[in-house]
């Protein structure tokens, strides 16, 4: 009986891993998550088949749906190539280098919300969701410390942020669940939390990790997205969002992760729960800090003289 190798790339907050399977005749890309999850696994495999069409280099093709009762999982296999963490490599790159894959990755992002346009009904549903996430922060026993200042900017321009423009989003744009191909392409983890919403859904958790740790990748993913078009009314949305993620957004992610606590088949423990908040708290303040508590509307890393010495390279470079 020949071996089954099995290697995970990565695993994101919510529990979806992300494997190698081979053996000497067979090699595929697997996602895994919950039974419970399954449905929403099958969405992103039509999604990810979808987009694949459109953008093969950056986008993995969905092979089937698979679900094992017996191990309490559900997975999709996708075609294997050979793929590296996108982090691993950012761990190890130079500004100039980081500022490069940024700015590919921004190419990318931009091809994404042009390909993929939602209906309008699906909008829709975004917004009565913000509405009751951010109904529900005011009585939530998460809410975070010295959220004072970002929820009176966020309700001063809510209104802007509800009517902007809807787009197909990721949700995962962020370095620790990026992918790098062997010939430096930009590709995308499975779209297990693509949604209809602003295009700056797609860099909030950029603005929350990767700004901080990364800043000079964080920058090029947001001009390799805008080019030469008026930022003005991207940081505008992209800072009332934000606003709206340090709040009521991480603080939902947190209350539907203590209830797949409590569901049969979840995978998720009481610890993992309590990361979760330790992350969010950080996240949280990582963006009222770099926004100066939503008073200004580009985040402090963005404008580091180390960003701009790499983005001065760059440009004038060619990369």
């Amino acid at each position: 009986m020949t071996q089954l190798r099995y290697k995970v790339l990565m695993q994101d907050e919510d529990g979806y891993t992300l494997a190698r399977m081979s053996s000497p005749s067979f090699a595929a890309l697997s996602l895994q998550g919950p039974l419970s999850a399954a449905r929403r696994l099958k969405h992103a495999a039509l999604a990810d088949r979808r987009l694949h069409q459109e953008l093969p280099e950056h986008v993995l093709a969905p092979w089937s749906l698979q679900s094992s009762p017996d191990n309490g999982v559900c997975s999709v296999l996708f075609a294997y190539r050979r793929l590296s963490c996108l982090q691993d490599f950012l761990l190890h790159a130079d500004d100039k280098a980081q500022y490069a894959a940024g700015r590919r990755c921004g190419f990318v992002l931009q091809l994404v919300h042009r390909q993929m346009l939602p209906a309008r009904q699906k909008a829709a549903q975004w917004q009565e969701q913000v509405k009751a996430e951010l109904t529900a922060y005011f009585s939530s026993p998460l809410r975070f410390a010295g959220d004072r200042l970002t929820l009176r900017s966020l309700q001063e321009r809510l209104n802007f942020l509800l009517k902007g423009r809807t787009v197909f989003t990721l949700g995962t744009l962020r370095a620790a669940t990026l992918l790098l191909s062997s010939d430096g392409k930009i590709v995308l983890h499975p779209l297990v939390k693509a949604l209809p919403a602003p295009s700056a859904r797609d860099f909030a958790p950029l603005c929350a990790q990767d700004g901080v740790r990364y800043p000079c990748f964080a920058a090029g993913v947001v001009d390799g997205y805008l080019g030469k078009r008026d930022p003005t009314a991207f940081w505008l949305e992209l800072a009332v969002y934000c606003a709206y993620y340090a709040t009521a957004g991480l603080c939902a992610k947190l209350t539907r992760a203590q209830q797949r606590i409590y569901a049969q088949g979840s995978g998720m423990t009481l610890s993992h729960l309590e990361q979760l908040l330790r992350t969010a708290e950080r996240q949280s303040l990582n963006l009222r800090t770099e926004f100066a508590d939503f008073t200004y509307p580009i985040p402090l890393w963005y404008q580091q003289a180390r960003v701009n010495a790499a983005r001065r390279i760059v440009l004038a470079q060619g990369l």
